[in-house]
């Protein structure tokens, strides 16, 4: 009788000790739900902000890198253009404008007032083999010394023009389309404008060695 009794409370406690470990099992995914819910309400935008400052920080770098910026020259009536992708700087007239309608911050479109010239100056990276090719292209080409002193290039094609200098493994040029569409009362200042094309690596507009 007595092993009964004992046998019948093992049972009893075994029984007990089941029941309490399959309700903790029950009860852990939900007590972790609860406190992940806890965790978000404490922090709800922690993982948001989190990647949005990312996002935020990256924009700002791409716009560093496509975004051109403008400085003015008033006491020459002038404006210059800078590409940041390219770090190249050129001087137009206060009255033209200079466009970024590339996308990707490679250059401008130069529009002269009431005029149907066709100018583009742009950035891009060359090699041997690509020089090798836009060479072919030309008709005819000339030497040719920029403002600042330094030695470039003439390409003529046809009735088109394109004036080029090349540093750090970078091509910058200006593009007339058509020479015989500018106006003759815009010609000379087109001519310094191209003269002006430079590189641009600071505020002392110097190329770096």
């Amino acid at each position: 009788m007595r092993n009964l009794l004992i046998y019948s409370c093992l049972l009893f406690i075994s029984a007990a000790c089941g029941n309490s470990s399959t309700k903790k099992s029950t009860e852990t995914p939900d007590t972790l739900q609860n406190s992940l819910a806890e965790e978000a309400e404490a922090s709800p935008n922690s993982t948001k902000n989190s990647t949005e400052n990312k996002a935020d920080k990256e924009l700002i770098t791409d716009e560093a890198e496509v975004v051109p910026a403008h400085s003015t020259d008033k006491a020459r009536g002038l404006k210059t253009l800078h590409s940041l992708r390219f770090k190249f700087a050129i001087d137009i007239p206060q009255s033209w404008k200079g466009i970024d309608k590339s996308g990707n911050g490679d250059g401008f479109i130069i529009e002269i007032p009431d005029s149907k010239a066709e100018v583009s100056v742009y950035g891009e990276e060359i090699s041997s083999d690509l020089l090798s090719i836009y060479k072919d292209l030309c008709d005819e080409s000339l030497d040719y010394t920029f403002a600042n002193g330094s030695n470039g290039s003439l390409c003529k094609s046809g009735n088109e023009a394109t004036y080029s200098q090349i540093a750090k493994d970078v091509m910058i040029s200006i593009d007339i389309k058509d020479q015989t569409a500018v106006e003759p009362k815009y010609r000379e200042q087109l001519d310094q404008v191209v003269k002006s094309l430079r590189f641009y690596y600071g505020e002392t507009e110097e190329i770096e060695s």
